[in-house]
């Protein structure tokens, strides 16, 4: 009897702890915060949409009634979703067990975050928060709202945060973030309300837990006692039976117990043998002592087991430290009696230095009555070897699914048994698409089985197959692939599986197309490049050589472009010669080809036997369209082209020596004032290095002192007074003599030494012009303005440094801008011109009829006066039409306010024309021919 209550009082122990268990609790208490928290939803539901439904009936007249029916059919649906939630728990709650309705809090929670999400969006979607009205309305529903949810989810916080946080904090953003006034206000309200309302529900829920755990533990310590009742009376009628049948037991137990002991030395020799022959370790622990035997041990590790008289004491120091805590934390467990059996890998320190890996299995055998572990059984092996074989199977598993290259497994019938990430990324197929299936069942193209015939024989004969293919992904998509398959063999020799590799090659594929485009096309208009043009023209020629054919080389370059693309900007270059490539190609359509050669140069091949005429009608249409204003952006502009043209075979049959003569050609019409076209002509050669040695001989002169300053006497046909004169600058070539500038300004302007000879000509009539003054003389000084000079940022500045150094008075300078030159870039130019006239200088139109010039621009431009252009002078007594056009003009100025000046005045007809018909001012070779410093003092002194 005494035995028996030992046995069984522990079994009652373990019962009650059971019962009273935190896990047993916890679960017990899950289930009813579910039955609360279920019952509390539907009562949620409602008062949510009595109040919604009451604020929409009072603010019927602002909210968005068109949103009122779906908004409701939502909410219903959010309803009668909860309401199914409810009926599956309470189904499930019959059945499962306690500690299976965790997922259920998961649900809960889950469909109360999308209920209070739908209730912010319904808020967010009618409320127009734009009177206090509204405002208060809102902030009364996510009262309601709050409050509610604090109360009826009170047994489980966080179904009140998961239904708090999505309905509040929506609507709090959008009130912060709206722009109507106080509207922030409410929104930190709101915050406040939650905070307040987080911290009382927070409360709630502690009671409420509270509350349950001390039902369930007494309702757990009733059912113990009503348990224990029961087995105490159980316990006396088994022992009443046992003691009944004792004597017989005892008889029975001495007779088995010999045979027992018998059997027991039989299977003790029998395992000791099989643990040799396995070299298993074996080892039982005696845990009151702390006394272990081992077997085996210096056949593992290389230890004495005498010097391993226990576990902690001995043994544990060897074990690896990172694997200590796990090995005591098994043992532990099983101890508790959470693990059936004791079971753990770990690292020792075996007697030569190294680790081995061991493997420990084992359990409890013998337990002392105070319910402890006093004896414990087990086996130890070495594996090694397996650790290193899983670790080279982690290694290249990771390696198989990280690798950025598809790769994937071929069983010997050609069926799919592995594939990794990549595979499926590139191909689109997942592992239920491919495994098990075979490469044919994925090709719906048409002759690809004779391919793949060669790739398995290929892998059969070889061993491996290298090649480019073409297949489609799982959406239809065809794309390229570098594909490696290999062979895998057994020990005999048979072929087991097949493992190939493959790579993209689209993105490989698109570089090398785009490359090839770059290296023959111009990215910028589209047009072939001088590589690609070279390839045509060395074509062209090998084709008319052939045919005894003739072709044209034409090259142009663009007047003007220079300053524009450095004045305005790479932008509005770039877009400039887009334009520019557009009208080529529209007038050059049946050109052999078309190419940019380099910023501002294109070049054309017009083959099949072009005439002169043809070529020459050609040349005037494209400059033409390239000289028509472009618009871009804020400006408009305008370019001109200066065309070269040299023939095949009439001038050269190579290729270098026709781009040459092509270039000569186009140097030559710019030299000629650009905007025409010019053929090649053996005299060009000589001119073109005439212009190199002027171009080199002009930048000495600037440093060298050649240039000087030749002035011409405007006369004042009022009076007949000389009150102004221009400026015009002369070269005193060492060798040469006198150059006009008509031989080197066009080389300045394309050299950019226009700039240098620009501020000289300003600074030497400026200081001229204050040397005058001294003199009594007061005359204003006109200096032409180059375009390359009107487009300098510093032009301003430079302008008042030269009065400031010279002491000039503003109104004695004037500048001098033709007419096509302020057309450029009308509105920067107009800019300009009026920072001048602040300055206090005065500014006149050079060359005036000659240009594009309109009376809607004129008025615009902060102009003094008008230059009439020498070409409508000099035909005043032959020509009718010059006569009309110059009397035009005049009228036209003086209607504006503004003063004429005719020069090229060279006959007394001129002169008297111009006086008849009230022109201001007059200039020529009948007045004066321009005249040095010097001389125009004296000129000045015989006039007085």
């Amino acid at each position: 009897m005494q035995e028996h209550n030992l046995l069984s009082t522990p079994q009652i122990t373990h019962d009650r702890q059971a019962k009273l268990s935190y896990s047993w609790l916890n679960a017990r208490i899950s289930t009813e915060q579910l039955k609360l928290l279920h019952q509390g939803s539907l009562r949620m539901i409602i008062i949510l949409g009595v109040s919604l439904s009451g604020v929409i009936l009072l603010l019927w007249n602002v909210i968005n009634t068109s949103l009122v029916l779906p908004i409701a059919a939502w909410l219903a649906t959010l309803g009668l979703l909860r309401q199914a939630l409810a009926s599956g728990f309470l189904r499930e709650a019959q059945d499962t067990k306690p500690d299976g309705h965790q997922k259920w809090l998961l649900y809960f929670c889950m469909s109360t975050a999308l209920s209070g999400a739908s209730f912010a969006a319904a808020i967010l979607l009618l409320m127009p928060f734009s009177t206090f009205t509204d405002l208060a309305a809102t902030q009364l529903l996510l009262t309601i709202a709050l409050l509610s949810s604090a109360v009826l989810f009170s047994c489980y916080l966080p179904a009140f945060i998961c239904f708090s946080l999505p309905s509040l904090l929506p609507v709090s953003l959008s009130l912060w973030m709206n722009p109507v006034p106080q509207t922030d206000i409410w929104a930190f309200i709101q915050v406040i309300l939650l905070g307040v309302v987080l911290y009382c529900a927070l409360y709630a829920h502690r009671f409420s837990l509270k509350s349950l755990e001390r039902r369930f533990r007494n309702q757990a310590l009733s059912d113990l006692l009503s348990d224990e009742n029961r087995k105490v009376r159980d316990t006396q009628k088994e022992l009443e039976e046992t003691h009944a049948g004792l004597e017989q037991m005892v008889s029975e137990r001495t007779r088995e117990l010999s045979e027992t002991t018998e059997a027991l030395k039989n299977s003790e020799h029998r395992l000791s043998q099989a643990l040799d022959a396995s070299r298993l370790g074996f080892w039982d622990w005696d845990m009151e002592n702390e006394q272990i035997y081992h077997s085996h041990f210096k056949e593992l590790f290389g230890y004495d087991t005498e010097k391993l008289s226990g576990f902690k004491g001995h043994l544990e120091p060897l074990i690896h430290t990172a694997d200590a805590p796990r090995v005591r934390k098994s043992i532990i467990a099983h101890l508790r009696h959470k693990t059936d059996q004791y079971r753990a890998r770990y690292r020792i320190l075996h007697a030569n230095g190294s680790w081995v890996w061991v493997e420990d299995s084992g359990q409890v055998v013998e337990w002392n009555d105070k319910g402890r572990a006093s004896r414990m059984l087990g086996t130890r092996r070495d594996i090694s070897l397996e650790m290193e074989h899983e670790r080279q199977t982690r290694l290249a598993l990771t390696l198989f699914q990280s690798t950025s290259e598809a790769i994937f497994v071929l069983n010997a019938r050609f069926r799919f048994v592995a594939i990794n990430k990549a595979f499926k990324e590139l191909t689109g197929y997942s592992n239920d698409d491919i495994i098990n299936k075979t490469i044919a069942d994925f090709q719906a193209d048409a002759g690809k089985e004779e391919l793949y015939s060669q790739i398995g024989s290929s892998l059969i004969e070889q061993g491996r197959y290298e090649g480019e293919l073409i297949e489609r992904r799982k959406d239809g998509d065809t794309y390229p692939i570098w594909i490696q398959i290999s062979s895998v063999r057994d020990q005999s020799g048979r072929i087991t599986h097949y493992v190939g590799m493959f790579r993209d090659l689209t993105e490989y594929k698109q570089t090398e197309e785009r490359l090839t485009y770059l290296a023959n096309y111009d990215p910028l208009t589209g047009l072939a490049n001088r590589n690609r043009f070279r390839e045509r023209l060395y074509e062209a020629i090998a084709y008319a050589d052939a045919r005894q054919q003739s072709f044209a080389l034409i090259t142009i370059d663009l007047d003007r472009f220079k300053q524009i693309n450095e004045s305005l900007g790479h932008e509005v270059g770039d877009d400039l010669l887009q334009q520019v490539s557009r009208r080529l190609m529209q007038h050059t359509s049946h050109a052999h080809s078309v190419a940019r050669l380099a910023a501002d140069e294109f070049s054309l091949i017009i083959d099949n036997n072009p005439s002169q005429k043809a070529i020459s009608t050609l040349g005037e249409t494209i400059v033409q369209a390239v000289s028509m204003p472009y618009r871009i952006n804020d400006h408009e502009l305008i370019i001109g082209a200066s065309i070269g043209v040299t023939l095949f075979p009439d001038n050269a049959r190579e290729l270098q020596t026709l781009i040459s003569q092509a270039d000569m050609a186009m140097a030559q019409a710019k030299y000629l004032g650009g905007n025409n076209l010019q053929f090649y002509t053996r005299n060009l050669q000589s001119a073109s290095k005439e212009r190199i040695a002027l171009e080199t001989s002009l930048r000495k002169a600037i440093s060298n002192g050649e240039l000087e300053t030749y002035y011409q006497p405007k006369m004042t046909l009022a009076g007949d007074t000389i009150t102004k004169a221009e400026a015009l600058v002369r070269w005193n070539h060492p060798e040469e003599g006198l150059i006009t500038p008509g031989r080197f300004i066009s080389i300045a302007e394309e050299s950019s030494l226009i700039n240098d000879i620009g501020e000289f000509v300003m600074r030497q009539a400026c200081q001229q012009a204050r040397t005058w003054l001294d003199l009594g003389w007061e005359i204003r000084v006109s200096v032409n303005l180059s375009v390359s000079q009107l487009r300098q940022t510093q032009l301003i500045e430079l302008i008042h440094t030269i009065l400031d150094e010279t002491r000039l008075p503003p109104h004695l300078l004037e500048l001098e801008l033709t007419e096509s030159l302020i057309m450029d870039d009308i509105e920067r130019t107009i800019e300009t011109l009026h920072a001048i006239r602040q300055l206090g200088v005065t500014i006149s139109i050079d060359d005036f009829g000659t240009g594009y010039s309109s009376l809607s621009y004129l008025k615009r431009f902060p102009v003094d006066a008008l230059k009439i252009d020498r070409s409508f002078i000099s035909s005043l007594d032959t020509s009718e039409d010059d006569s009309a056009i110059t009397r035009a003009i005049i009228a036209m100025a003086h209607s504006l306010d503004l003063k004429v000046v005719a020069e090229g005045v060279e006959k007394p007809l001129h002169l008297q024309f111009l006086r008849d018909n009230a022109c201001d001012e007059v200039q020529g070779y009948f007045i004066s021919k321009p005249l040095p410093a010097t001389e125009f003092s004296q000129f000045l002194a015989r006039r007085a």
